[in-house]
Order: C-alpha cells, then sequence, then structure tokens
C-alpha cells in the first residue's frame, strides 16, 4: 500500500517527540538551576539572620548601659542618641533578614512547581513516544505480509487503486489478493451414493490430467464427506484426494483430473474379460468350449473387477477356453453397471487448499 501519507505521520512524530524530549531537558536544567540558587541563597540568609540577631541583641544591651550611665549623668546626650541609632538599625536589619527568610519560603513553593513541570514534561515524552509508536504500527501495515509461504493465485487490486477499509466499512473491506499453498495439492472427486461405501480414508489412488497424459500422479485418500450433495436428484459424495510423488509440482489449480482409487488389490487371480459373461436371474455364467470342441455352459462365482476385467474365484480355471456370442452378451448398460461396481472413474477439478482472501488493509 502507497505508504507517503504514513511516512509523513511517522515524520510528524519524531518532530514532536524530539520537541517533547528537548522541553523536558529544559525544565530539568530550569529546575536545577533554581534548587542550587535556593540553596545558596538559603545559606546567605540564614547567615545575615543569624548577624542580625547578633547585632540586635548587642545594640540593645548597649542601649541599656548607656541608659543608665546616662540617667547617672555618666554618658553624654550624644553617647545616648549614637546607642539608639545603632540600636534602630540593628533591628532594621533583623526586620531584613527575616523578610528575606519568607521570600525563601516563597521560591521553595516555585521549586516545588518547577518539579511539577518536569513531571508534566516527562508525560508529555511518554504520550509524544506512543504517538510516535502507533505512527510506526500504521506504516508497517502497509506492507502486507503473507501468514503463510505460498503463490499468489489471484490479484483484484492494481497500483493506485482506492481500497475500503475493512474496519471502516459496513460492506467489508477490498480484498487484495488470494493465496495459495502448493506444497500440498488435492483432488476433489465426486463419487455416487452406490459406489462410497467402497470408498475409505487411506486407499491409493491415480490421478491423470490431459495436459500430462502420459504421466500417471499418485494420490491417496485424505478426506471422506459426512453429507452428500444432491444435484438433478442425483446424490453424490466429496471425497478429498491428495497428490503425492515430487512430480505433483507440474499441476495446477483448477486443471481437470481423472481419478481412479484403487479399491482392491489382489494377485495371482483368474481374470475374465467382462463381456464374456452371462447374465440370468443374477447368476453369471460363462460359455466354456472343452478340448472335444463341445461347448458347456457352468455358473461362476466372481469378485471384484475394474470396469474391463472379472475375478473368477470359482467355475472355470486358468488356460480354459471361454467363448461368448454376440446374442448372449450383456447390454451395455448392464456392463457399464457392472464395472463400476468395483473401480470408480470420475473427472473432477484439481484445487489446492487456499487460504481466506487477506484482510482488507486501511
Amino acid at each position: 500500500l502507497d505508504p507517503q501519507d504514513e511516512e509523513r505521520s511517522v515524520k510528524r512524530a519524531e518532530i514532536t517527540l524530539a520537541i517533547a524530549e528537548a522541553r523536558l531537558a529544559q525544565t530539568k536544567l530550569a529546575l536545577q538551576i533554581a534548587e542550587q540558587e535556593l540553596a545558596s541563597e538559603r545559606k546567605r540568609i540564614e547567615t545575615s539572620l543569624k548577624t542580625a540577631e547578633t547585632s540586635t541583641k548587642e545594640a540593645k544591651a548597649k542601649l541599656e548601659r548607656v541608659e543608665q550611665l546616662y540617667a547617672k549623668g555618666m554618658a553624654s546626650s550624644e553617647d545616648r542618641d549614637t546607642a539608639i541609632t545603632l540600636y534602630t538599625k540593628a533591628l532594621a536589619d533583623l526586620e531584613e533578614a527575616q523578610v528575606r527568610m519568607q521570600d525563601i519560603k516563597l521560591r521553595e513553593l516555585q521549586i516545588e512547581s518547577k518539579r511539577e513541570d518536569v513531571k508534566i514534561a516527562t508525560s508529555q515524552v511518554e504520550a509524544d513516544k506512543l504517538l510516535l509508536s502507533d505512527a510506526k504500527q500504521r506504516l508497517s501495515e502497509t506492507r502486507v505480509t503473507a501468514p503463510i509461504d505460498g503463490v499468489i493465485i489471484d490479484k483484484y487490486v492494481q497500483k493506485g487503486q482506492i481500497i475500503a477499509s475493512g474496519i471502516n466499512n459496513v460492506g467489508g473491506g477490498t480484498t487484495l489478493m488470494t493465496l495459495g499453498d502448493l506444497s500440498r495439492i488435492f483432488v476433489l472427486v465426486a463419487v455416487d451414493e452406490s459406489d462410497i461405501g467402497k470408498i475409505s480414508v487411506g486407499q491409493n489412488a491415480r490421478i491423470r490430467v490431459e495436459a500430462y497424459p502420459d504421466i500417471s500422479f499418485p494420490g491417496e485418500v485424505v478426506r471422506i464427506a459426512a453429507k452428500g450433495k444432491s444435484i438433478s436428484n442425483v446424490v453424490t459424495f466429496e471425497v478429498k484426494v491428495e497428490v503425492k510423488g515430487p512430480r505433483k509440482d507440474l499441476l495446477k489449480p483448477e486443471m481437470t483430473a481423472s481419478v481412479d482409487i484403487l479399491v482392491a488389490d489382489k494377485k495371482d487371480v483368474v481374470l475374465l474379460p467382462a463381456r464374456f459373461l452371462m447374465s440370468r436371474r443374477d447368476r453369471k455364467m460363462v460359455r466354456v468350449r472343452l478340448p472335444d470342441g463341445t461347448e458347456e455352459i457352468r455358473n461362476v462365482e466372481t469378485g471384484a473387477n475394474d470396469g474391463e476385467n472379472v475375478e473368477i474365484i470359482s467355475g472355470i480355471r486358468e488356460g480354459e477356453t471361454v467363448v461368448i456370442y454376440p446374442d448372449e452378451t450383456e447390454s451395455k448398460w448392464k456392463r457399464s453397471r457392472t464395472g463400476a461396481d468395483d473401480r470408480e472413474r470420475m473427472r473432477a477439478r484439481l484445487l489446492s487448499p487456499l487460504i481466506p482472501p487477506p484482510r482488507p488493509v486501511r
């Protein structure tokens, strides 16, 4: 997303924080100077107050002696006036020192105010730091980071396009893109309800796509839907097949695939082409040509089939000759249904697990 506005917001927040930090440093320095001046002034005033108190006591004592001597005629009027003047001056100096001491208390209140200024400036710095952090967070949100490793499958926006926020827009935000995790590839297969009982998790499968007709991709059934879907009165169940093998990277989302699910795996069995079977009242029979050229019809017990070949459990042996005449063959529809009993051929879309579209970023 375009980061220009958010970059300016970060720059403004950085400048505001720098001003707040400078103001904090200024208030701290002013407090420090005021405290030092107050301490020095207090010492000077306390010294002056003590000196004034001592001088006042001495002047008062001298005045009292001069008054006594003056009453006895032993001191002149001039001596008496001088003592009175000295005493009066000492009282004035003492009063001045006391007033200056009261000023010290007022300056202490001013110092306390400066301490509050430091606290306010400190709080402002913390608030501006939070604003800067929020601005940087919004700037980082202009870069959309994928939550997983994957491939961009669809992109819905172009450079310069205005998008809607998912937070402020009632109708939801703008979808930016869709990511696909192609580390695992799946085929979703629709299996008819008559055949779903033969499918189980863990069965092997073979997948073919038209893009690579000579390559058979191995697969495995990983999930069978618990609920079927009815379309045009035909009920099917979704079977999820995971594609295995090192060449699965050749496959792309939305490819059409043919899937063979292996429902039975048998070895060393007698096989007979399905077209040689005859059905009479739910019985399976074959026409066998004997060594002398005669023919006989035998009942046979069949097993698994793949739509083309049928397993013969009993009734004929390996090496015997089986023949059939055109009028004895089953209908094409019946053979198709017989072949579907144990082998499912389907076409499905090849899909990969997709993450939900990213949340729109404002």
